[in-house]
């Protein structure tokens, strides 16, 4: 019986040896390709069969791309201990802790980048943004008050600008009942350009008016 399983075992391992390499080839080429939301995907199945520091490299990078902050915090953490840590690791590190407002913790980092990599500018600026932080969080925090405005949405609109009679602007906001179109980047709806009657219906005491499509 021993005899019969040793070999069994052996092909089990191959096949999923094979299958992991497989993975990870893919998810190289999902990472290649821009398309980070199916790379992330590859490579959490990845890590939970094995501990992978490529794997994990990427998938911090890929967490960063689409601007997952928390993730991508947690995934550099990991790999910044790995023997296969480079510089860029570390500041990528102290950026995302410093955007989850952790400057305490991101200065210690920058320092180490900048300790390993000296003629790169930008964990000095980094740092020093860091000691000035409280100021830029609190100077003049009481002199403007945000409001949205009626036609704003919860997904992100930027870039307004005027044309004709009203408003146009950028927005990702998935108006679509039946077809929804992501990016491959970032797993959100793709942009798209709204127009604003600026016609006004009402007060403007919220900075707005009121606005029809």
């Amino acid at each position: 019986m021993r005899n019969i399983l040793t070999p069994v075992f052996l092909l089990f391992f191959a096949f999923g040896a094979m299958a992991q390499a497989g993975k990870l080839k893919t998810a190289q080429q999902k990472m290649d390709n821009l398309d980070y939301i199916g790379a992330i995907e590859l490579y959490n199945q990845i890590l939970e069969k094995s501990d992978d520091a490529t794997a994990k490299i990427n998938l911090a990078e890929a967490y960063r791309k689409i601007n997952d902050t928390p993730n991508a915090e947690f995934w550099y953490g990991q790999v910044v201990r790995l023997p296969q840590a480079e510089p860029i690791h570390k500041l990528y590190y102290g950026m995302m802790l410093q955007r989850n407002g952790k400057c305490d913790v991101a200065r210690e980092w920058f320092q180490q980048f900048v300790d390993l990599a000296p003629d790169d500018q930008r964990g000095q600026y980094l740092l020093n943004a860091c000691d000035y932080e409280e100021e830029l969080m609190t100077k003049s925090v009481s002199s403007y008050e945000i409001t949205n405005c009626d036609f704003n949405s919860a997904s992100d609109d930027f870039s307004p600008f005027t044309y004709k009679n009203g408003l146009v602007f950028s927005s990702e906001r998935d108006t679509n009942p039946i077809i929804r179109r992501t990016h491959n980047w970032t797993g959100n709806p793709f942009l798209e350009l709204y127009y604003v009657d600026a016609k006004q219906q009402g007060s403007k005491e919220n900075g707005c008016g009121s606005y029809t499509f």
